[in-house]
């Protein structure tokens, strides 16, 4: 009776360690620093929230599924990779600069995003838990995120989902 994004949200955290591993063999080495793709280049999930340094204006996006951050290109849609600037743009949330959503028009994705000072380690895992206002706001202005089990093979058959896979 348990909900399938709920079940979904507790399974990828309970088979994180393992990807996790991988994750920290990929990065010692230096592998998927900078990947082009919205989807974690170690286990396939999407991205689930970003990072801009307000320093270095640098984006980073971040997987749940095993922890791993890289650098993505800041007026890219990671879902659906539109490079449209008039399809992309950005929520503020309580009139501050630190949480956003970024939105992207033609797929009516989001992604949350924190502003740091410098390009200082997040903690994601705690800042993702703590910003359910950017949900809140995303979905009352219509845009969606997965839930959190979907990797970017399980996309459905829709529109968005050929979109992404015509664009990657």
């Amino acid at each position: 009776s348990i909900p399938i994004d709920l079940l979904a949200f507790f399974a990828t955290y309970l088979a994180r360690p393992f990807r996790e591993k991988v994750s920290q063999l990929a990065a010692a080495q230096g592998a998927f620093d900078v990947w082009p793709m919205g989807y974690c280049p170690v286990c396939g999930l999407w991205a689930r929230m970003g990072q801009v340094s307000a320093v270095e204006g640098q984006l980073s996006i971040w997987c749940i599924g095993c922890d791993h951050a890289w650098r993505f290109p800041r007026l890219r849609c990671p879902f659906c990779q539109e490079r449209d600037s008039a399809n992309l743009g950005y929520l503020k949330i309580d009139g501050t600069d630190r949480f956003r959503a970024y939105t992207c028009d033609t797929c009516r994705r989001y992604l949350k995003t924190i502003t740091t000072p410098d390009t200082e380690k997040v903690d994601f895992d705690a800042e993702y838990l703590s910003s359910s206002r950017v949900d809140l706001t995303a979905g009352f202005e219509g845009y969606i995120q997965d839930f959190v089990g979907y990797a970017a093979f399980d996309m459905q058959d829709n529109a968005a989902s050929r979109t992404y896979r015509r664009k990657a």
